[in-house]
């Protein structure tokens, strides 16, 4: 500070006094040239609330200020910009409700404060202003497309107000109710829950000001028609011979359809064509028809099959039927196991002038029998065919089936099922055995299994035999396993004594079991070591056989 200065000062301090000190000061300092501080902001303006959203109501807060001498504040009124600033008229003295069409611009006021010492702003300023989120508007959704199984329905949007960017389509299935499908888009392909309901779409939209509350929902498109389901085939009945009217009862289908028959000149299961005229639920067997198949292929159509769902083809052979019958005979009212049984199939015409010709096969259940499949049928109007087979024990399904060859008149046939019940063959022990030994010898047992002659064949028994020591199993003897029906054991006894043994046999699901009669063995000193094997030998009949037609 100048000595000038100091001088000045203190000449007006003497003159105001202490109580005007302070003014004093200041035009001091304006009479010595001296430049003084505007007002600084201590903390600025601002305008709250969240979202800044067109529809949404701003506050603004005024901010303070820092100066020597008094400041006054004014702020100016609510600025809306987008991109340049207008006064929109209303004072921040109330909060500012932001309009429709400010989204994508900013909301601004602008503070100012003055004091003697000079003036200075500041300025507060929202983000961007987003967009009220969408509400309805006129129009609803729309759906588009056939409301028929595997067709595809589309949507189009409502009317929304707030300009959406997306919009999510909730499809419905209704009945009584309105059920949602969890399916969201704006496609939806009808399934077969879909059928005999009716559709509709529930929509919501979005912007960046957010998803609209409200939702918007399509009118309900008709009732959603099924592809035709053939629930029992058609059936054609009557005499499939020449100058003979066949007639087809139409089959079953779901949903409603028309349906059409066209009967079919098949030459093979599956070689078939249309036979041209020929439709409706009659047709008269020709000449030409003689050697081959009349079929009927029907066909249902309604609007979710406009080309129609084909049946599975009805058929019946042109010329005369066959029947084949079977015989089963056997020795007695249940036959053994591998016990020969006699098959006896008849196959016949009912017509005299066409005579099976084929091949025929005797079953047992699903499966062929060994050695009687595919045995040739030819030679007149009855043919008989005989074969020999044998079984297993249990229940045995036993059927005969003629299968025509493709010239032949006659169609092929299968006769009914016979069941045959078959006992477990029986079988017989026997054993031998070292009779005397020395102890600490050993001793050795065979047994061998037996069958009877009538049932011997290609089954044989199977799993183990169990020796036994006066009716007690013997240690390390006690399931010696079946070879060659033959079963093996050798023992050693410390001392002298007399043993009493037997084989047992068990059985199993095709023979019955056995056991030897007792022998005995002996251990006394002085006999051989070395065993000699003493005592029935057993023996096993297995038959080889041959069938003959």
């Amino acid at each position: 500070m100048t000595t000038q200065f100091m001088s000045k000062f203190l000449d007006v301090r003497r003159v105001v006094g202490i109580a005007s000190f302070a003014a004093a000061v200041v035009a001091s300092w304006a009479l010595a040239g001296v430049a003084l501080a505007a007002p600084t902001v201590v903390s600025a303006p601002s305008i709250s609330g969240a979202p800044v959203q067109e529809g949404k109501a701003v506050t603004f807060v005024q901010g303070t200020w820092n100066d020597a001498t008094a400041v006054t504040v004014s702020d100016g009124n609510w600025q809306l910009c987008n991109p340049t600033c207008a006064d929109t008229g209303q004072s921040t003295a109330t909060p500012y409700t932001i309009p429709a069409g400010a989204a994508g611009g900013t909301i601004k006021v602008v503070e100012t404060a003055s004091a003697t010492d000079g003036t200075n702003s500041s300025t507060a300023s929202t983000t961007t202003v987003l967009p009220a989120a969408p509400t309805p508007a006129a129009g609803v959704p729309s759906v588009l497309g056939a409301a028929v199984q595997n067709g595809s329905l589309s949507v189009v949007h409502g009317g929304w107000n707030g300009s959406p960017t997306t919009y999510t389509d909730t499809w419905y299935r209704c009945a009584a109710t309105c059920v949602s499908t969890a399916i969201v888009g704006s496609t939806y392909v009808l399934g077969l829950a879909d059928v005999g309901s009716t559709i509709e779409v529930v929509e919501t939209a979005t912007n960046l000001g957010g998803t609209s509350t409200a939702t918007e929902t399509s009118s309900q498109t008709a009732a959603v028609v099924g592809i035709p389901v053939n629930t029992v085939p058609p059936v054609i009945t009557g005499t499939p011979q020449q100058g003979q009217v066949l007639t087809v009862t139409p089959g079953t289908w779901s949903n409603a359809p028309t349906i059409g028959d066209v009967w079919e000149d098949c030459t093979a299961p599956t070689l078939c064509s249309a036979i041209p005229g020929a439709t409706g639920l009659s047709y008269t067997v020709g000449a030409g028809d003689v050697g081959h198949t009349i079929a009927v292929q029907e066909t249902a159509s309604n609007l979710a099959a406009p080309s129609g769902v084909r049946a599975p083809l009805s058929t019946t052979g042109t010329a005369s039927a066959t029947s084949a019958t079977l015989l089963v005979v056997f020795s007695q009212n249940s036959p053994n196991t591998n016990e020969a049984v006699t098959l006896v199939a008849t196959v016949s015409s009912s017509s005299g002038n066409a005579n099976p010709h084929g091949s025929l096969s005797f079953f047992n259940g699903s499966n062929a029998i060994s050695g009687c499949a595919n045995k040739g049928v030819s030679g007149g109007q009855t043919v008989t065919i005989v074969c020999q087979a044998s079984f297993g024990a249990g229940e045995a399904q036993v059927s005969a089936a003629y299968l025509a060859d493709p010239t032949s008149l006659v169609a092929g046939s299968t006769s009914t099922t016979t069941s045959v019940d078959v006992s477990k063959g029986s079988t017989s022990m026997s054993l031998a055995v070292t009779p005397k030994v020395a102890p600490g010898g050993h001793a050795t047992f065979i047994a061998t299994l037996g069958v009877p002659f009538s049932s011997a064949g290609p089954i044989l028994p199977n799993g183990s035999i169990q020796f036994l020591d006066g009716g007690q199993p013997i240690s390390g003897c006690g399931n010696q396993a079946l070879s060659n029906l033959t079963a093996t054991c050798t023992v050693s006894y410390p001392s002298a004594g007399l043993h009493s043994i037997t084989a047992h046999y068990d059985g199993d699901s095709d023979f019955t079991g056995s056991t030897s009669p007792a022998s005995g063995v002996q251990i006394v000193a002085g006999a051989p070591k070395k065993p000699t094997v003493r005592g029935a030998l057993g023996s096993t009949v297995r038959c080889f056989w041959s069938t003959r037609t």
